[in-house]
């Protein structure tokens, strides 16, 4: 099992529906250790590479490659959670710069909870 923490950038399988398969996608820790350890559960956010579907929530990522990613990506407003165990591997970080993004997002979609 990988240790993560907020920030991390992981692979995870995604399944294919026309396909009996599974191919690995990165994506975005967004809770944090406490919550693995309780839960055995993870929360993501998706990242892609798919810039022809822009969505007005994207977050364009400025420092892609220092997160060990291969294209130009886009964090997307799709959060979900999966069993922990279903993390493959780590494969870098978001940067400063690009967590401070996240952390604006997040508090302005989520500024009724907060």
């Amino acid at each position: 099992m990988t240790t993560c923490k907020p920030g991390d950038l992981v692979n995870v399988p995604f399944p294919f529906i026309d396909v009996p398969e599974k191919k690995l996608r990165p994506a975005l820790v967004l809770s944090d250790q406490q919550f693995h350890q309780t839960s055995g559960a993870i929360i993501l956010m998706m990242v892609t590479s798919a810039g022809r579907s822009r969505w007005d929530s994207d977050i364009v990522m400025d420092d892609w490659q220092a997160a060990g990613l291969h294209k130009a990506s886009i964090l997307r407003f799709k959060i979900f959670t999966i069993d922990e165990q279903l993390v493959v591997s780590r494969r870098g970080a978001l940067s400063d710069r690009d967590q401070q993004k996240v952390r604006n997002f997040l508090r302005n979609i989520f500024s009724y909870w907060a």
